[in-house]
């Protein structure tokens, strides 16, 4: 990934003789864009609130992101301390593109959670994964999702 170190001429603490030149360095990376979730696991206190999500952009390639929220997602841990949202019952089905241009670096979206009649209920979780536009070039630059929290998030509806 190339970045812009920025020198000058001074002549012992006086202003600057020359202005300010950019000369483009290599920082040893090789100029991979990577796309990833900001975090892995999203939660919202309250049914019927919107949960947002955040996607950050690290590198130069222009991108358009597709993520889509509505899978269910299994259950997490034991003893039942969490269980599948349901599409429609605890979180509206959405899907929708991010555009990232050169210097964009974040982006977010929100899924609409659904409240409904049961008291207490413990965590419901699903799922919002992300994609590349299948018709985006990326500007011809390399574009990858992180290996780990890159694609795919988790949303937690907690009903407290």
């Amino acid at each position: 990934m190339k970045m812009l170190k920025i020198v000058a001429l001074t002549l012992a603490g006086a202003l600057p003789l020359l202005p300010a030149m950019a000369t483009a360095q290599d920082d040893g990376d090789d100029g991979v864009t990577i796309i990833k979730f900001s975090r892995s696991a999203y939660t919202v206190f309250g049914e019927g609130n919107a949960l947002e999500f955040t996607v950050v952009k690290d590198g130069p390639a222009e991108v358009q992101i597709l993520w889509a929220a509505g899978a269910t997602a299994p259950r997490i841990g034991g003893g039942g301390d969490g269980r599948a949202a349901t599409v429609g019952k605890d979180f509206v089905r959405a899907s929708g593109s991010l555009f990232f241009f050169a210097d964009d670096t974040e982006k977010s979206f929100t899924v609409q959670t659904v409240a409904d009649e049961e008291v207490g209920e413990p965590p419901e979780i699903f799922t919002v994964g992300l994609a590349f536009s299948p018709f985006d070039t990326h500007g011809n630059q390399r574009v990858e999702f992180a290996p780990y929290n890159g694609n795919h998030a988790f949303g937690i509806i907690l009903d407290y």
